[in-house]
């Protein structure tokens, strides 16, 4: 019962935070960064959370960061998207 919230807690703060700082700085920051997030997300979401608890383990805080972790490029585009509009 405590992986999801912390999970989802994990990656709504980490995604927000890069989201924001994309959409604030731009230029050849946000570019940088926005390539990485598609490659990121080009990779099938279940092969990566296999790959990584595969390699070390199943421990709670490796499935809440790795869940974490697989999400926050999702919640990234979205506030990154919003953030020229409001500025």
């Amino acid at each position: 019962m405590e992986i999801a919230p912390a999970a989802t807690l994990l990656a709504t703060v980490l995604g927000t935070a890069l989201g924001l700082m994309l959409g604030y700085f731009g230029g050849w920051f946000d570019e940088i960064f926005s390539r990485f997030i598609d490659a990121f997300l080009a990779i099938p979401g279940i092969i990566f959370l296999i790959a990584v608890i595969t390699s070390l383990g199943t421990s709670v805080p490796t499935l809440i960061g790795t869940i974490g972790l697989a999400f926050t490029p999702i919640i990234a585009r979205t506030v990154r998207a919003a953030v020229p509009a409001e500025s």
